[in-house]
């Protein structure tokens, strides 16, 4: 049973197989050619099974990771016909199967490709096939597609992005596919017509002065500890933050992943990508050595981030983009400075909540932050009650001042004294996808009658019919649906406490 109520509107929790499960060994992406891979585990049948089922018995599918995409190097080759298979040694079953047992088990089931001819691992990619393996894809009933483009330099002329993602797209859409397309691109090549085609992008160039790291590779990834690391991830962040008035529901930002096992090295760190990934509402694209992490050291903490409040804020029902409210737009190209305050407002907690973050871009001292109520959308001198994300404390507080370390986020929910329990609150929208949801959960304030309305779009003019109606208990937790949404025949579903 699916435990977000905004499945496929809000970013995609994903956990990823293979990518991580590789050491690089080489790379000559300015030269054109494939990366040199060195496998530690390759990806295959029984390990995604095997993901499943630990994905269900430890809590992750519970927090709403219901998805399992299978990275780079599952291809084999081509048949006569030109369709793509899997590799028979390592997918003996074959991906269609494969797909079964996901949707058998509640589950969701991705794969990766990219539209050139070999892949960042040099297998087998789409270039010449687009539509063929669009198709092939829905046909073996793929909920997810990672559509990449790592290996092509960003001054190859002949790369095409947009074509390319075009072709591909409508291939699906001609299909009636209402799947998740992920697209991976370079920051440099990032347009409107993006989320025209695909519901999330990932923007893995730019790498900050003095790095050691190709501009061809993913340099958003939470893979090590240290200053480069951080800067890494808060200089992708801001550039695609940069674009953050496109995002909302069924539009999201992405990083390559986020590896639980860097909770081990460096659980301050892990807590400083966490915290930008939950603030920009981005795809949570989670990896581990080990299936679900349970083999690191911190892997109770590392989960208690992935899974708790922090994912709470990323899948928020509202989907809201984030905004500056205090602090300069660093300079993304130099060396980051300064402090600033973000907001999110937020539609898990009945609307009546904002997620709060509080960056320090000094490299060696401490800021101190006096938060502006005003900015913050409070009124000068109103009671604020500030849930502490990082210790679980809450208090409250009429004025606020922040003590921030150096190269470090502190992040927060809030909430006003001055809530109408009374008035009409759309805590967020809903769709089945394409497995169809049983039931969806919300969160109100307790008490409050909450309805569940479909129709067919989710902008337009056409009435909301209601399909279910339930109340919140005392602890703010309502769920609605069940067999009167699984049979509606509308796609998208609205959730509102009257």
């Amino acid at each position: 049973m699916q435990d977000q109520i905004s499945v496929g509107l809000s970013p995609a929790l994903v956990w990823s197989l293979s990518w991580f499960s590789v050491f690089l060994n080489s790379l000559s992406v300015n030269s054109g050619q494939p990366h040199t891979w060195y496998l530690e585990r390759p990806t295959s049948e029984s390990l995604v099974l095997a993901q499943f089922d630990r994905m269900t018995t430890n809590g992750w599918k519970e927090a709403g990771y219901n998805l399992v995409v299978i990275d780079d190097t599952w291809q084999g080759t081509r048949n006569a016909s030109g369709v793509l298979l899997p590799n028979p040694d390592t997918f003996p079953h074959g991906i269609s199967w494969l797909a079964a047992q996901a949707h058998m088990r509640g589950m969701k089931l991705g794969i990766y490709t990219e539209p050139t001819l070999k892949t960042s691992a040099g297998k087998t990619g789409s270039e010449g096939h687009l539509a063929q393996d669009a198709d092939t894809f829905v046909d073996w009933g793929i909920d997810f597609i990672k559509f990449d483009m790592g290996l092509v330099p960003e001054d190859q002329l002949e790369w095409r992005p947009e074509a390319d993602t075009a072709e591909f797209a409508q291939a699906l859409q001609r299909r009636g596919w209402k799947g998740h397309l992920h697209l991976g691109i370079a920051l440099a090549r990032y347009g409107p017509w993006v989320f025209k085609w695909a519901q999330s992008w990932r923007g893995s160039y730019g790498v900050p002065a003095g790095s050691t790291k190709s501009p061809g590779i993913g340099v958003d990834v939470c893979q090590s500890s240290g200053l480069e690391q951080k800067l890494q991830i808060l200089q992708n962040w801001d550039r695609m933050m940069a674009h953050a008035a496109d995002y909302g529901p069924g539009r999201s930002a992405s990083f390559d992943s986020c590896p639980s096992w860097f909770a081990d090295s460096d659980p301050a760190g892990f807590r400083f990508c966490v915290s930008l990934f939950a603030m920009g509402g981005v795809d949570m694209f989670c990896h581990s050595f080990r299936a679900s992490g349970e083999g690191d050291a911190n892997f109770s903490f590392s989960k208690a981030l992935l899974t708790g409040e922090y994912v709470r804020i990323n899948q928020d029902v509202l989907c809201s983009p984030p905004e500056r409210v205090q602090g300069d737009c660093p300079d993304i190209h130099g060396t980051p400075k300064g402090s600033e305050v973000w907001k999110r407002r937020l539609g898990n907690c009945g609307g009546v909540w904002q997620a709060v973050l509080v960056i320090n871009r000094d490299l060696t001292n401490a800021a101190t932050v006096s938060l502006s109520w005003e900015k913050l959308g409070f009124q000068a001198g109103a009671p604020v009650t500030f849930l502490d994300l990082a210790d679980g404390l809450t208090e409250r507080v009429t004025s606020k001042s922040i003590v921030v370390p150096p190269l470090s986020t502190l992040m927060y929910k809030t909430t006003t004294s001055d809530a109408n329990p009374s008035t009409p609150q759309v805590l967020g929208f809903a769709y089945d996808q394409k497995l169809g949801q049983s039931k969806v959960r919300a969160a109100a304030l307790p008490s409050r009658r909450v309805v569940l309305s479909a129709r067919s779009s989710l902008t337009g003019t056409s009435a909301w019919t209601p399909v279910s109606t339930n109340t919140a208990n005392a602890g703010g937790t309502v769920w609605l649906g069940d067999s009167d949404m699984k049979s509606h025949n509308s796609y998208f579903y609205r959730l509102q406490a009257n």
